[in-house]
């Protein structure tokens, strides 16, 4: 279908509404970096009046901001931090003490600054993970028990990992998540957490070892390296992006021959990581298995082992050179 000249006229409209917002947003990012790098260039000391007027100036910048309808995530977090800077104030001269009143009515401006935030810019990692601070230092003032506090927070990770970006910034979100439900005894909601985490993967690959090798710790750490087979197991019947479950297997096994776990345990993830394309490539990884193999004294399965690399690598002459 066609657009009529109606519709064409209203997205164009609409495109330069965007434009004029993103214009106003990058003149008030401009004025409140200008007066931030005042505050910070200003001796505490030394210009204690001046940066105290720096100080006005970019908390009435950030404040026309928002009042002009600025949705610059900068300006978002900015605000955040004056609002909670402002609430809590210098305290007592001296010991910078404050009142629990103060501290709560600052967490709890901050935290409605940062929703407000989330409802504007959903995708933004950064804002996501700032929110997740303040709702959890919100908690700690709430009367509920641990576990309460535990399933709160939880809950809000899931609704917040769900619509943000997944970049560096989230990736740690993501990591606390994963521990947290380690934390919750359970291991099948950790290994959702890890796979929703994964899934699609973010960018670079190095953020996905991150997680990969988040995810083993925790394992290890709150069930134990008995649980790990269980607990890869769980995550690989799961439909994982080929290069997530390839860097899982590999990670699995290379931590169960660097703990020097029984043979029969290490042999479970060599076997799965043999089933890997990345096998026909990894000359590394074949080598240690029959190390391990002579090692235990296995040498007929040392010599399976060596018989089967030779088979599967695309280039077997790499290992026999090595």
């Amino acid at each position: 279908r066609r657009k009529s000249q109606e519709e064409e006229e209203e997205e164009e409209e609409e495109a330069g509404k965007q434009k004029r917002r993103k214009e106003r947003d990058a003149q008030w990012e401009a004025i409140c970096t200008f007066w931030k790098e005042t505050v910070n260039q200003l001796a505490p000391k030394q210009h204690e009046e001046e940066r105290k007027i720096a100080r006005d100036k970019l908390i009435k910048a950030i404040k026309n901001a928002e009042e002009d309808g600025s949705r610059s995530e900068l300006i978002f977090i900015e605000l955040a931090a004056a609002v909670r800077s402002e609430e809590e104030g210098e305290g007592r001269k001296g010991d910078k003490k404050r009142s629990r009143k103060s501290l709560s009515s600052s967490d709890q401006n901050e935290l409605e600054v940062l929703k407000r935030a989330r409802r504007a810019i959903p995708a933004s990692s950064r804002i996501a993970s700032l929110y997740l601070q303040s709702f959890a230092r919100s908690l700690q003032q709430e009367q509920l028990s641990v576990q309460e506090k535990a399933a709160q927070l939880k809950q809000q990770m899931k609704e917040v990992l769900q619509s943000c970006d997944k970049d560096e910034t989230a990736v740690e979100v993501w990591k606390d998540r994963i521990k947290l439900e380690a934390r919750s005894n359970s291991l099948p909601e950790m290994v959702e957490a890890f796979v929703q985490a994964v899934s699609p993967p973010p960018s670079p690959p190095p953020l996905v070892a991150d997680l990969i090798s988040t995810f083993l710790l925790a394992v290890r750490d709150h069930y134990g390296s008995g649980r790990r087979p269980q607990a890869c197991a769980l995550a690989l019947e799961k439909p994982l992006p080929s290069s997530v479950r390839s860097g899982l297997v590999r990670a699995w096994a290379e931590v169960e021959l660097e703990e020097a776990a029984p043979m029969n345990k290490t042999r479970i993830a060599l076997e799965r990581w043999a089933e890997e394309e990345e096998a026909k490539k990894s000359v590394d990884l074949w080598i240690k298995w029959e190390e391990a193999e002579r090692a235990a004294g296995e040498h007929k399965r040392a010599a399976g082992v060596q018989w089967r690399a030779t088979r599967t690598l695309e280039d077997a002459t790499e290992y026999h050179k090595e």
